[in-house]
């Protein structure tokens, strides 16, 4: 490993191992490289030569570094529901004009919203705070559903935030060093969610769920249920997290980020032991494989799902018909350094819609024998963000390295699987797939 972050490999383990000589080549290579990255740092050099070697306080927490938080916040929502157009709230002229119910564990939450391996932020705006910017507000940590059903009567819409802890806040249902063992919300949230949402519904007011988590949660109950209008999830948003959530609520920002990651059923954590580290289905254990790439079940929510307050139509216009393996040349290893482009497609988007907004582009492909002998089921071989008005049509050129039509086979080395390739745009664009023939 290139970099040990703890103390479970001691010296004599490591003594042990070093008298391998393979290992101990290995182990060469990694100090090679942990070295490389010191001196592209500057660490040998005089801080004179190093560009950040003279900076001071006056360059931390800048009106630059404010707006990219608030930026990084901002793309990182993802609007998951959003049934009849729930969202976004119309702003009222006056904070005065309008009252919102801010009900939830999280819905105060600070500390939480910095995730881990934080530093110490400069200011920290709560989903609450960042509400009170368009509208009056009642609040409520949902522990007492029936205060919190009180608090539906008194409002004109409610935000339910809901979710995890993380390492910045206890109890830390997720952090380093502890699992967990469901995919549900803890503390009954579903059944907050559930109850709250019926007698806002009952009054005709609208509901929207703010998830607040770094990993899935199985939030089918909300999903499936037609008192919940949206869902938005915002991870560990950081200090400006409240003010972006507020911002998406009430249309001032467009969101247009994707998820991440698969979010599971609750089913998953009873198949699978947290001991199998299998990714790929085996029919042996009942594992159903991880990842979009592997998952063979229903996801409560897809890798790359994400909705927006426009509709897009996204498609590829051009691509190879073929593409030859003869040009890849030996090195087939995924890595960031690679720069072997093995084609290019073009894919158009247009915006369907009545206002600005920007759609995450992901350029999936299936190999051939997809989900058969370890072969994935499909992979993200490229993506771009791109900003559209209404009406506009632009064109994105996707390059895709030679190593994104290899696979690794049984031993882990990388094999390129010729024959025809599906490729596809979207998680749900399967069904307009265009074919090419890997020779």
């Amino acid at each position: 490993m290139d970099t040990d972050c703890g103390g479970f490999m001691g010296e004599k383990t490591m003594g042990a191992l070093l008298d391998d000589p393979q290992i101990a080549s290995l182990a060469e290579i990694a100090l090679k490289n942990l070295f490389r990255v010191q001196l592209r740092l500057g660490f040998a050099d005089p801080p004179e030569l190093v560009p950040f070697g003279t900076a001071d306080s006056s360059v931390v927490d800048t009106a630059a570094h404010r707006a990219l938080a608030k930026e990084a916040a901002d793309q990182s929502l993802v609007l998951l529901k959003n049934d009849q157009k729930t969202l976004p709230f119309t702003a009222p002229a006056s904070p005065k004009d309008m009252v919102v119910g801010v009900i939830g564990r999280n819905a105060n939450a600070k500390g939480n919203m910095q995730g881990n391996y934080y530093g110490t932020a400069p200011f920290l705006v709560s989903p609450n705070e960042g509400i009170k910017a368009y509208a009056s507000t009642y609040d409520s940590d949902g522990s007492d559903v029936d205060a919190a059903l009180k608090i539906v009567k008194q409002v004109d819409a409610v935000v339910l935030v809901v979710g995890l802890t993380s390492e910045g806040s206890r109890p830390a249902d997720e952090a380093e060093g502890h699992d967990r063992t469901s995919l549900l919300m803890p503390l009954n949230q579903d059944q907050l969610v559930t109850k709250v949402a019926a007698a806002a519904a009952a009054a005709g007011k609208p509901v929207t769920v703010v998830v607040m988590s770094g990993g899935p949660v199985d939030v089918s109950a909300a999903k499936s249920d037609p008192n919940v209008g949206a869902i938005l999830w915002c991870g560990y948003p950081g200090q400006s997290g409240g003010t972006a959530i507020a911002d998406a609520i009430f249309g001032k920002t467009n969101p247009s980020a994707k998820l991440t990651m698969t979010w599971y059923p609750e089913s998953l954590s009873k198949e699978v032991a947290i001991t199998d580290m299998g990714m790929r289905p085996n029919t042996t254990s009942g594992n159903p494989g991880r990842s979009h790439r592997f998952y063979t079940g229903t996801p409560v929510f897809a890798f790359g799902e994400g909705l927006s307050y426009t509709s897009f139509d996204t498609r590829i216009v051009r691509a190879p018909s073929a593409i030859s393996s003869s040009a890849f040349g030996s090195d087939l290893r995924l890595s960031p350094l690679s720069s072997k482009t093995a084609a290019t497609f073009t894919v158009e988007v247009t915006n369907k819609g009545e206002r600005d907004g920007t759609e995450v582009i992901l350029l999936f492909a299936s190999p051939p024998n997809a989900g058969h002998d370890g072969m994935p089921l499909q992979s993200l071989i490229s993506f771009d963000r791109v900003a559209v008005r209404p009406g506009q049509k632009r064109q994105v050129e996707l390059s895709v390295q030679a190593s994104h039509f290899t696979a690794a086979s049984r031993d882990g080395s990388r094999v390129v699987p010729t024959g025809e390739w599906k490729i596809w745009v979207g998680p749900r664009g399967a069904d307009a797939v265009v074919s090419v023939q890997l020779e």
